[in-house]
């Protein structure tokens, strides 16, 4: 037993003296962790399943996006579609179109926008429509917006003149918000045209600059701003609609020049902005023979007209697609504008749109009445024939029909409507919509463009006690504008009371205008330009350059200083060089009521306001920028080819 006590024991010793050696027994093996599960990618829907089972007349409805402005059932008495028309009802049930456009005549205000845009989602619900409808507007802001209770902001010339373009993403998510509240998924916009010829009648202001890169950095930083909304963005008007003096409106314009002049301008802004994740890209009507060398027949005219960038292969498929890489959404500018009409037949306009690549036709045909929706049935029954037939390649079809519906699941609505919480998405729509934040920031980014390029003897700011001012306005609508300053001048403790006065001169006979003036110290001409051609002093066409002359030219006759603010084409800055001071403000706008008086939902643009605002106030030193080239300019209105004021220019109150 004893010699078996000291085995055990030596056993012991041993055991204690591995362990003290770090000799330790062998672990349980740890057992394995679960792998974590992988999330497999959205596969997303199964568009080839989608689109194989519908008719080729859905499929073209697909491709569809009209507009109903204004309706009769009578074919007499026509009113604004501020409600869902029953007809129109009917129409939406049985064609599942792509989307609507809607107008300002369809905006009365937020809660009947918002009903609006609601039925006509619950109309189309009925139809065989694979999801809902796109609903677009133009509401690019400035002059040129639909929602009337919304918030305008100072337009694209007007932020690009901030030279932030922060203000430019702050004004994207404002109207993005207040779209998406009301019921829009689809902004038109922004413009990325480079309005590049100052003559041009219908972008200027709604262009950010006349520098490619200038308009790509804002117009992709306004696009950011409507993304962080939740609101696709169509960029407009490719390849470029800047360098014309033609509206395609009422004309059809035509830009020479080769593709590679085009590259190096016009197309930046669009390449810069599609490479960042545009929805959309809307087209021109414009023709550029030095890219697209196809002709067509005017039924005008029987003269051979060049294809335009709306029915160009070689535009929309090989460069826009193919050289720009672009997989979005090709959508039509308004295919009832004239240059279209007038010479292209409708269902030749449609073959020759979707055979160059066209997704969505924006307004096919008007529908103003039952012949107008009879109209719009037998497009898309003739379109499809042709689809049918292969006139229009079927294949292209598909991909468009395809590209739209990606669209739509990307926007959330590719699924069935719900419309149940109608009454409670009204009642957010009003609270959101024009809230005083959002005109808050409005009015300080409007602040933020006024542009002084002229301020002889320190004319501006106008603080000098004891004197009288009077402010010229070109009509009616905008005294209720500057009267809107001015009661915001005299409630800052800016102006005296009494000793600003405004005056209205539209349509005055010029010794009205001058003795108008008389006893005035100081005299600010607002300058409401539409087109260059009313800067020649010789032009009988309503208030030209001459009238502002003689105004001018009495003010310094008494004595006074004359100050001109130039609230449309900033180009006139260079025809009143007789002035003392010369500012603009980058947009016309009128307000309806005085925002202090009424909710201010109701109308309120902020340029002139806010431009007037600081030629009074000396501790807010302006900081607009020019975003443009100010041509000099001869007596006659024509430029002389020289810059006066080039792009950047700006001077302070010193």
């Amino acid at each position: 037993m004893k010699k078996l006590l000291m085995i055990l024991l030596a056993v012991l010793i041993a055991a204690s003296s591995f362990a003290a050696c770090g000799k330790q027994p062998e672990p349980e093996p740890t057992p394995e962790p679960e792998p974590e599960p992988v999330e497999e990618p959205d596969p997303g829907p199964d568009y080839e399943s989608i689109i194989s089972g519908l008719t080729t007349e859905e499929k073209v409805a697909q491709l569809l996006m009209p507009a109903f402005r204004s309706y009769t059932p009578d074919g007499y008495s026509y009113s604004d579609v501020a409600t869902l028309p029953e007809d129109i009802a009917g129409l939406l049930s049985r064609r599942g179109f792509g989307g609507v456009i809607l107008f300002a005549e369809n905006a009365v205000d937020t809660a009947q926008i918002t009903r609006l845009i609601d039925q006509m989602q619950t109309a189309n619900a009925k139809s065989t429509n694979p999801g809902q409808l796109l609903m677009g507007v133009d509401q690019e802001g400035g002059m040129i917006y639909r929602l009337a209770t919304g918030t305008k902001f100072s337009g694209n010339m007007g932020l690009a003149a901030t030279g932030n373009p922060d203000n430019a993403k702050a004004a994207g998510e404002i109207i993005g918000k207040e779209l998406k509240a009301v019921g829009f998924n689809f902004d038109l916009a922004p413009v990325l045209d480079v309005n590049n010829n100052p003559s041009n009648p219908v972008i200027n202001l709604r262009s950010f600059s006349d520098d490619p890169n200038t308009v790509a950095t804002f117009g992709k930083a306004f696009m950011e701003g409507l993304h962080k909304s939740g609101v696709a963005a169509s960029l407009k008007h490719f390849p470029g609609h800047g360098n014309t003096s033609t509206d395609s409106h009422t004309g059809f314009p035509r830009i020479e020049g080769t593709y590679e002049e085009l590259a190096a301008a016009e197309l930046v802004p669009f390449k810069a902005c599609t490479d960042s994740g545009a929805d959309a890209v809307m087209t021109a009507h414009i023709q550029y023979p030095g890219i697209e060398t196809g002709t067509y027949t005017s039924i005008s005219s029987g003269q051979q007209v060049c294809l335009p960038a709306t029915l160009s292969k070689t535009i929309i498929t090989d460069i826009l697609r193919g050289k720009m890489g672009f997989e979005g959404v090709v959508i039509t500018d308004a295919m009832n504008m004239e240059a279209i009409t007038a010479n292209f037949s409708v269902l030749d306009a449609a073959k020759l749109a979707l055979n160059a690549g066209v997704d969505l036709i924006l307004m096919p045909v008007n529908v103003q009445d039952k012949a107008g929706i009879d109209k719009l049935e037998a497009y898309i029954h003739d379109v499809a024939a042709m689809v049918d037939s292969g006139e229009i390649d079927p294949a292209m079809v598909d991909a468009a029909v395809k590209r739209v519906l990606t669209m739509k699941y990307d926007l959330d609505v590719l699924k069935p409507y719900d419309g149940s919480d109608i009454e409670s998405r009204v009642k957010a729509a009003e609270e959101l919509v024009g809230c005083d934040s959002h005109h808050q920031k409005e009015w300080e980014i409007a602040k933020d463009t006024f542009t002084v390029v002229k301020n002889e003897n320190s004319t501006l700011p106008l603080t000098r006690e004891g004197e009288k001012t009077v402010i010229l306005v070109p009509g009616d609508s905008l005294v209720v504008s500057a009267n809107y300053a001015l009661g915001l001048l005299e409630q800052d403790g800016k102006v005296a009371p009494g000793s600003v006065s405004v005056v209205s001169y539209d349509g005055a006979y010029t010794l009205n205008m001058v003795n108008s003036v008389q006893g005035a110290n100081n005299v600010i001409i607002v300058t409401r330009t539409w087109s260059v051609g009313t800067l020649n002093p010789g032009t009988t066409d309503g208030v030209t350059s001459y009238n502002i002359d003689q105004v001018i030219k009495a003010t310094h006759q008494n004595g006074g200083r004359a100050i001109v603010l130039s609230c449309y084409l900033p180009y006139d800055a260079a025809r009143y060089q007789a002035a003392d001071a010369i500012g603009m403000c980058y947009g016309a706008g009128t307000m309806s009521e005085d925002p202090r008086v009424v909710d201010h939902r109701v109308d309120m643009t902020p340029n002139i306001p806010a431009a007037l605002y600081m030629m009074f106030d000396s501790a807010d030193n302006p900081t607009g920028k020019l975003p443009v080239d100010i041509p000099e300019m001869n007596s006659d209105g024509s430029f002389t080819g020289a810059v006066l004021y080039p792009r950047g220019f700006s001077i302070g109150w010193s």
